[in-house]
């Protein structure tokens, strides 16, 4: 962390922090790939990953919700869904 902050009294704790450096392009060239992708592609990506991250919590709550409003009137269904997401 020394490297990008300058040492005030309080930044003094952050410069023996790790940071995570890329040696090669990976990181922009991940970035640029999920960019490209569509949400159905960029689920299936992480799925796969087995990585859950805000992504696809989010992703699953937004399908969860649509769920919910395409129900006709199976009131017991409704009621389990909000309880899950609580």
């Amino acid at each position: 962390m020394d490297m990008w902050v300058k040492e005030t009294g309080s930044a003094s704790e952050y410069l023996n922090m790790p940071v995570l450096h890329f040696r090669d392009e990976a990181y922009s060239e991940t970035l640029r790939q999920l960019k490209n992708m569509t949400e159905n592609e960029r689920f299936t990506y992480f799925q796969q990953l087995g990585f859950e991250g805000a992504y696809t919590l989010w992703e699953q709550a937004d399908r969860g919700l649509d769920k919910i409003f395409d129900m006709e009137s199976d009131d017991s269904h409704l009621i389990q869904e909000m309880t899950r997401w609580r």
